[in-house]
């Protein structure tokens, strides 16, 4: 600096107008953050993010908490969820108490349950230890499911 000659001072924001910047930022993202919560197809999201069915229950459970409606594509997010194949016929069963009717989607990703090895293998255990003609389990759940709106 020179002795005696005016420095420029480069234009500052003030630490007012800084903390008046955050502010606005914050409210913004509050906004936001409130829109997408609001999102059902967020919180389906979520649903499908989930690790198992107990932690997409309390997905579904804070939705209704904010007031949204759970759809068939937020119950459809649950049946992958599912261990076994009489969890996934309770989420149909919990979709119908709700008012929300399954679509085909539901039913294609339930079938999907139905034939996976892993659930073909379970409901072959099941069979023999309830001492079950072979493919009664499977066909009980088969009739379940084509019956399932009739």
């Amino acid at each position: 600096m020179f002795h005696g000659a005016a420095s420029p001072q480069p234009k500052l924001r003030t630490r007012m107008s800084l903390i008046d910047e955050l502010y606005e930022l914050i409210r913004t993202f509050e906004e936001l953050k409130k829109d997408f919560l609001n999102d059902i197809y967020a919180f389906s999201k979520f649903v499908r993010q989930a690790r198992n069915l107990e932690q997409g229950l309390k997905v579904i459970g804070q939705m209704k908490k904010l007031g949204i409606k759970p759809n068939a594509v937020t119950f459809t997010s649950l049946i992958p969820l599912c261990k076994t194949l009489q969890e996934g016929f309770e989420i149909l069963e919990k979709m119908e108490k709700e008012g929300c009717q399954a679509d085909i989607r539901t039913f294609m990703v339930l079938l999907k349950k139905v034939t996976s090895k892993k659930d073909i293998e379970a409901v072959e255990k099941e069979r023999k230890e309830k001492k079950l003609k072979e493919g009664a389990i499977y066909k009980e759940y088969r009739d379940k499911l084509y019956n399932w709106h009739k």
